[in-house]
């Protein structure tokens, strides 16, 4: 039998220094697949800690599945029907991804391009109803 001690082992770092870097995902470890997109996932942040333990023991730990986020207000004039949202969601999504892939100084792809254009609900549904 295992001691409660034994049972809620922690690991600890005293943390120097932080970077982070997109590597390949490591399958049954990373995200390999957007449902948002679609698509697989070709690259995964891994943020880096280095640091030491309390034994004095140098560490350089890999974390995965530490994903940046933001928040972005979704506010009334934007879409509410389902399929026009989550249209429009995919697209902002491409258009963000684009943003940061050129940033990076990375080649942004023609469907990403592409979906950076202005989203235009569709007024088909609207006009045939009025």
């Amino acid at each position: 039998m295992q001691s409660p001690a034994a049972a809620h082992q922690v690991f600890s770092i005293r943390i120097v220094a932080l970077d982070h870097y997109q590597a390949p995902p490591t399958p049954g470890l990373d995200v390999t697949f957007s449902s948002l997109e679609g698509t697989s996932v070709d690259l995964v942040p891994i943020v880096r800690v280095f640091g030491s333990t309390p034994a004095g023991q140098r560490v350089c730990l890999h974390l995965h599945q530490a994903f940046p986020y933001f928040y972005v207000p979704y506010s009334d004039d934007l879409p509410t029907d389902p399929a026009e949202a989550a249209h429009f969601l995919r697209r902002l999504a491409l258009a963000i991804n684009t943003a940061m892939n050129m940033s990076g100084g990375m080649a942004a792809t023609a469907a990403a391009a592409a979906a950076a254009q202005p989203f235009a609900p569709n007024t088909s549904a609207a006009a045939a109803a009025g």
